[in-house]
């Protein structure tokens, strides 16, 4: 433990309100280090905590700093405030609290006061401390008021008034005042005390003017009065109304003065027949408020009758950028039944008129004929139809008798040449979803490219059926797997999955759920490849007394394989004698050459002899075609790009517009 005799201390405190007279704002503190025994410490440098209590002992730490210091003969000196300011108010006695190297130094060291602060103490009475007072004002927090009954008078020595200030006064907040007013001898309006407040007294005139500088009137007001009633006494009578000369001098006079007159019938609006003369529009409204357009009894709100050859209603917009030209909407929501919008004719009228037509330009890009039918020249978009509990874009539903062919819902026809595309889908969920309802044969989706067709037996039903020849590659059904990444799958199947022909995979094997961790991961193991239809059979088996072993095989084994191998290993032991005393024959094979009791993992190879095979055998190395060289499987892993492919197909663009349907439909109609 180190400890400190302190030889000399001076200590100067200055508080912040005094920095612009030059007083410093640190405090001085000096001492001397001894160890234990009393000896000076040795010359060097040490690390010193300095803290402030309010208390001798105990409490809580105000402020604290640390410096590293050097001795000289035991004598240090440190300038407290020099790297953590002392921000403290100093209004109450404050205890120092030394650590030197970590060894705490008691007791605490109280602080003295220095000539500083006793002017400091002045300077507070005089600068506005909570009470203080010099006699005429009292200060209280940030408010002072005089400490006397008085005026207070700037610019004078004379002040009238509680505030009196002769000349400018600059105000940068809202100003407070009572507006004195007098009249004097030429009946003027005139200040005397508040603000112009945009007003102007002209003395000669006995005028004033309110936004304005020089008034014409005695009351002159440049802008918009606003007033609850205004009486103009002079010329007043019952029904007159206020008219102006040319020069705008406002005067009451009869309402038939100016030469308006005329009559009507009730219930019409009027309108001037000439420029005299009101007489009865085209527009009646009647006793519930319906307003009729060309009709004497409107049945509704707005009800417009037109029995020329003159539209019965037109409506125009100017403006680019309104929202739209025509809003239909209902405040509540419809019952059942309900329409939004009718367009109703008589029945008989022919197929060829149109119910909705769309221009744009010279062009009808949308056409509703008379008969239902729809053309849309640049393509149909139809969003949020629902029927039912199922909610759709587009929903079509047959439920009329069947024809001499099979009844479609929803019948695409695209004959354009090249890339004719009779339906397009796309969802988040899948393309097309299909059900199939009965017995079959049928298909909830059915795909044909070229002439391959064909159903399933009676009873059979086909999810999705593809087929496709006569092309220079013909792909009953193509999947993309896209990106590649582990969920993006070319082909899913739930299920069994049966293949007739060759699988050709350029990887293979199988995934299942981690046995281990089956909610979190997956296990992958690869398919064993091999330059023959390769078959492998494995198993263990203990040897008899005699070091010997049968091993019984499966009535098929030798049907199905020729070309056996064999490889046997040795459990718990080495087995150097281990050998085959029989092969593969009625259904078993013998194994020889161990010690009595031993345990032989076994595994037999054969090659795939069944009719199939033979009669397909596997052709380990094949010329690629001449359209195919060149080209690759899986071009990107020899430099190349997709496209590079053998039996690439370009993917339609969803953004790309569809041709134009033009007049497909009438041209059907018309063969």
């Amino acid at each position: 433990m180190k400890r400190v005799a302190l030889l000399c201390i001076a200590v100067a405190l200055v508080l912040s309100q005094l920095a612009s007279a030059g007083v410093p704002e640190t405090t001085s503190y000096q001492g001397v280090l001894r160890n234990d025994a009393g000896d000076l410490v040795p010359d060097g440098t040490y690390e010193f905590v300095f803290e402030l209590y309010e208390t001798e002992s105990g409490g809580s730490v105000l402020w604290s700093e640390v410096q590293v210091l050097t001795t000289t003969q035991g004598v240090f000196n440190a300038l407290l405030g020099s790297n953590v300011p002392l921000d403290l108010a100093f209004d109450v006695p404050y205890w120092l609290d030394i650590t030197v190297d970590g060894s705490h130094l008691d007791p605490r060291t109280p602080l003295a006061t220095a000539p500083y602060a006793f002017r400091a103490t002045v300077a507070e009475s005089l600068a506005g401390g909570s009470g203080a007072s010099d006699g005429d004002w009292t200060v209280v927090g940030d408010d002072m008021y005089p400490s006397i009954s008085g005026n207070v008078g700037i610019g004078t020595t004379t002040p009238e008034y509680e505030l009196d200030v002769r000349g400018t006064a600059r105000v940068d907040s809202v100003l407070r005042t009572s507006l004195i007013w007098t009249v004097d001898t030429t009946d003027d309006l005139n200040f005397i005390a508040g603000g112009g407040y945009g007003m102007r007294f002209t003395g000669d005139t006995g005028r004033l003017g309110i936004g304005t500088g020089s008034p014409q009137e005695r009351l002159d007001v440049f802008g918009t009065a606003r007033m609850n009633g205004f009486t103009m006494p002079t010329g007043a009578a019952d029904g007159y109304v206020l008219t102006s000369d040319a020069s705008g001098a406002g005067t009451w006079q009869p309402s038939s003065s100016g030469g308006v007159g005329g009559g009507g019938t009730a219930d019409y609006v009027a309108k001037f027949v000439d420029a005299t003369t009101l007489g009865n529009s085209a527009i009646v409204s009647d006793a519930d408020g319906d307003v009729g357009i060309g009709t004497e009894s409107p049945g509704s709100r707005l009800s417009i009758r037109e029995d020329g050859t003159s539209n019965a209603l037109n409506i125009y917009h100017t403006d680019a950028s309104a929202n739209r030209t025509v809003n239909i909407e209902r405040s509540v929501a419809p019952d059942s039944d309900r329409d939004m919008l009718q367009i109703k004719v008589p029945s008989g009228s022919p197929d060829d008129f149109q119910f909705i037509e769309c221009e744009r330009g010279t062009q009808d890009p949308f056409v509703v004929d008379g008969d239902g039918h729809v053309t849309a020249e640049g393509g149909a978009t139809i969003t949020g139809a629902t029927a039912g509990d199922t909610t759709a874009a587009l929903y079509v539903e047959y439920t009329g008798p069947a024809g001499t062919l099979d009844p479609y819902a929803i019948v695409a026809i695209c004959d354009n040449e090249p890339f004719g595309i009779g339906g397009y889908f796309r969802g988040d969920d899948g393309g097309v979803e299909g059900w199939v309802y009965g017995q079959g044969p049928g298909s909830s989706v059915f795909a044909t490219a070229g002439r391959a067709m064909g159903f399933g037996h009676e009873g059979t039903l086909i999810g999705v059926y593809g087929g496709a020849s006569g092309g220079e590659y013909n792909y009953s059904i193509y999947g993309s797997g896209g990106s590649g990444a582990d969920n993006d799958w070319a082909g899913y199947f739930s299920g069994d999955v049966r293949i007739t022909g060759d699988l050709n995979p350029a990887k293979g094997g199988f995934e299942i759920d981690h046995p281990v961790d089956p909610s979190g991961k997956y296990l992958r193991h690869s398919f064993v490849e091999s330059d023959e239809r390769a078959n492998v059979y494995s198993g263990n088996v203990a040897l008899d007394g005699a070091g010997d072993a049968w091993v019984e095989l499966p009535d098929w084994l030798e049907a199905l394989n020729r070309d056996f191998r064999y490889q046997l290993t040795a459990i718990g032991a080495p087995g150097p004698n281990l050998y085959i005393a029989d092969r593969i024959s009625g259904g078993r094979f013998r194994i020889a050459g161990g010690e009595p009791g031993m345990e032989v993992s076994w595994q037999v190879t054969g090659v795939r002899s069944d009719p199939y095979a033979a009669a397909n055998p596997l052709a380990v190395e094949r010329e690629k075609t001449r359209d195919a060289v060149g080209r690759y499987l899986h071009p990107e892993v020899y430099g190349g790009v997709r496209s590079d492919a053998i039996g690439y197909v370009e993917p339609k663009d969803p953004e790309t517009p569809r041709p134009s349907r033009g007049d497909a439909r009438r041209r059907d109609r018309e063969e």
